[in-house]
């Protein structure tokens, strides 16, 4: 049984180049845990757009490509693919490894450090980057929340303060989902698939949705915060430093003590609009790195 896996879901046609860069990554800064597996989710229907580059990469850096169904009937919800995708590969490596991280493409580490290698919690993830749909912690649960969580019948004790990483709001717990790592037997991932899979369509959520378009490009994450409130609490969610998964798209946005001047000082980022947005000159960081990201990044 392996320690770790790394895994992701991809859009093969919009999202290779991105896979690349993180399996790369994985494989060049993440020692010890390098040689694991990393698992790639892909969609069956796009089984033939794999060119033979694109399979010469998954050879060499030892990907191993899970094919599944993806029912398109979600398409209209922001990030279904990942949230059905991550209990699928739950469920099929269930025992094969005593964690997964579960990370979006768009990531890349640059280490592994002393804090994911020594974990001892359930779950370890991160809050989320700034406070978007959340619920103030020194209010009431909105009805947005409310129904959320009376639809998948589940109750609300086991929230909790946190602050968000970026803005640093007080809110009730949420979940950044952009990086998970959990413990598969406890099944967290796959509680988020069926709760998103039985409660996202049998909803009136575009009421919210009308509101504040927000509310549709996270209600994905939001069925992930009832999913891990469901079965954990406080205590059994380690709460990873805002070095793991570090948001290069908010960089501007973070407080003085967390706005990182070096890269070398990251355990690994979350990409999202950046390389179009920002620019890697910002930072300082060692020689191998800076050569690492122009080959493999910035190409």
């Amino acid at each position: 049984m392996y320690n770790f896996i790394f895994a992701c879901y991809v859009d093969l046609e919009k999202e290779f180049a991105m896979l690349s860069s993180l399996v790369k990554s994985v494989r060049q800064f993440t020692y010890p845990v390098n040689n694991l597996p990393f698992i790639a989710a892909m969609d069956e229907t796009q089984r033939d757009l794999l060119s033979p580059a694109q399979q010469e990469m998954i050879k060499s850096y030892d990907v191993t490509v899970e094919w599944m169904t993806i029912p398109q009937k979600y398409q209209a919800i922001p990030y279904f693919e990942k949230t059905l995708a991550a209990g699928e590969i739950e469920h099929r490596y269930l025992t094969k490894c005593k964690r997964i991280i579960w990370m979006d493409v768009d990531s890349l580490f640059f280490q592994f450090s002393d804090e994911l290698l020594n974990l001892n919690k359930p779950i370890a993830c991160r809050p989320v980057d700034l406070k978007n749909i959340s619920c103030l912690y020194n209010e009431p649960l909105d009805s947005f929340w409310q129904e959320i969580y009376g639809n998948c019948s589940v109750r609300t004790e086991n929230l909790f303060k946190l602050v968000t990483t970026v803005d640093e709001k007080e809110i009730y717990s949420q979940f950044n989902a952009g990086l998970l790592i959990v413990e598969p037997r406890y099944q967290v991932l796959g509680l988020w698939k069926d709760y998103f899979e039985n409660c996202v369509l049998n909803h009136e959520w575009q009421k919210y949705n009308a509101q504040d378009k927000l509310y549709q490009i996270f209600i994905h994450q939001a069925f992930l915060n009832v999913a891990i409130s469901s079965i954990f609490t406080k205590e059994d969610i380690h709460l990873l430093d805002y070095r793991v998964n570090y948001s290069l798209a908010n960089h501007y946005r973070y407080p003085l003590q967390k706005k990182v001047e070096s890269l070398d000082n990251l355990v690994s980022v979350r990409l999202d609009n950046y390389l179009t947005t920002g620019n890697f000159s910002e930072f300082t960081m060692k020689d191998e790195l800076r050569s690492w990201l122009t080959e493999n990044v910035m190409k």
